[in-house]
């Protein structure tokens, strides 16, 4: 008696002529309301059955203290809309809810409707989680506001937005899934390179990491499908570094880190290119390579928007004592950018993509920084402002 259709539950079974029979019997329900759908847009539509309904009765969600009247009803469902962009938030980022069926008859009298059922539903939008179930009668809400994935390919200027120490509140919005670090675009899509694991040392293991994935070129391999929202580039590596050709690859000809290794030297006379000394060559090799990034980043990331962080060098840095002094290499700045404009410009003029700028009064460097002074090491203003205008992007 377990299989049920339209309130009938039925029963097949052999007779002893060896005919087959079926037993049907009308059970009605015993809960008096049940919920059939719930659905999302900018509100939660909740369809509920009510199984004895009077038509001159009005029925009411109560969730909390708020009280809200039905929609509209056809035959014996009955539809709700529940404005759930207009609930607060606690700072986790939720909203809990008991809640309540409450129907008021033509006599104004108030009851509450309760339900055996014991259901649930999971949904979600693009701003939010939510699951609506019965258990043991009562009925919970709980609507968890969606963080946006975040990828970044770039450097920490476009990174440490994601980090506590800048944006210390980051992470009630977005979730920071992957980073390829300090990679020029021409490394990233070129062929994998060849190498000793034992001659990659004197670096720690978060750069050893790092390093170890560019030479693989294995970045696009290891991305959870589906769960970046974004996906925000900076060329400060094309820009500041420039890049090693070893046989039929690229690597990024990166001093702070690759340098430092046993494995740069048998590479060290190799040929290199910068883009401030052979900006020809390179930016040949950029175009026809940033055309391949955006072809991975598409079947990589269908559904992802691209963001290009249009960060820039600063000349100078403010001191402890509050003073601000140039850096001693700030007559390279207005060459840097101008570079790195170009790369921006190019992107812009042939991808699909959302820039993010900051204000110029907050590109200024600070000794106090995190990891210590440098031309992309910002004060927190300027973590501060990208946030913000990340947030504005998001929801326009």
């Amino acid at each position: 008696m377990k299989n049920e259709w339209n309130d009938f539950y039925w029963k097949p079974y052999w007779t002893k002529d060896n005919y087959l029979a079926i037993f049907i019997k009308y059970v009605k329900s015993k809960s008096p309301f049940s919920i059939k759908d719930i659905y999302i847009s900018n509100q939660l539509y909740i369809k509920v059955e009510i199984n004895e309904i009077h038509s001159q009765d009005e029925y009411f969600f109560l969730f909390n203290n708020d009280l809200f009247k039905e929609t509209y009803r056809i035959n014996h469902n009955i539809y709700f809309e529940i404005p759930i962009n207009e609930f607060t938030l606690d700072k986790a980022g939720r909203f809990l809810a008991k809640g309540m069926l409450v129907t008021t008859t033509k006599a104004n009298q108030t009851k509450i409707i309760l339900t055996s059922e014991d259901v649930q539903f999971n949904i979600q939008n693009e701003k939010f989680n939510i699951i609506l179930s019965i258990e043991n009668g009562t009925l919970n809400l709980e609507l968890t506001q969606k963080k946006k994935g975040i990828t970044v390919i770039g450097c920490c200027a476009t990174r440490d937005n994601f980090n506590s120490h800048f944006n210390n509140d980051y992470k009630k919005e977005y979730e920071f899934i992957q980073l390829q670090n300090q990679a020029s675009v021409i490394s990233l899509v070129s062929n994998p390179i060849s190498y000793n694991s034992n001659e990659i040392n004197k670096i720690d293991q978060w750069v050893a990491g790092q390093l170890i994935s560019e030479l693989n070129k294995s970045f696009f391999e290891n991305q959870k499908y589906g769960e970046n929202d974004y996906i925000i580039l900076d060329f400060f590596s094309d820009v500041y570094f420039g890049v090693i050709k070893i046989d039929d690859a690229f690597i990024t000809n990166n001093h702070w880190a690759l340098h430092k290794t046993d494995l740069y030297q048998k590479w060290s006379s190799l040929p290199t290119y910068r883009l401030d000394t052979d900006f020809d060559i390179y930016f040949e090799l950029w175009k026809k390579s940033i055309h391949e990034l955006f072809k991975r980043i598409t079947i990589a990331f269908p559904r992802s928007k691209v963001m290009i962080h249009k960060a820039r060098f600063t000349d100078k840095y403010i001191k402890e004592d509050g003073s601000i002094v140039l850096f001693d290499n700030a007559k390279k700045v207005p060459k840097y950018n101008l570079l790195w404009s170009i790369l921006d410009n190019y992107v812009e003029e042939n991808f699909d993509t959302i820039p993010i700028s900051i204000s110029e009064e907050k590109l200024i460097s600070t000794e106090n920084h995190k990891w210590g002074k440098f031309n992309v090491h910002y004060d927190l203003p300027y973590y501060h402002e990208f946030l913000m205008k990340l947030r504005e992007l998001s929801l326009s």
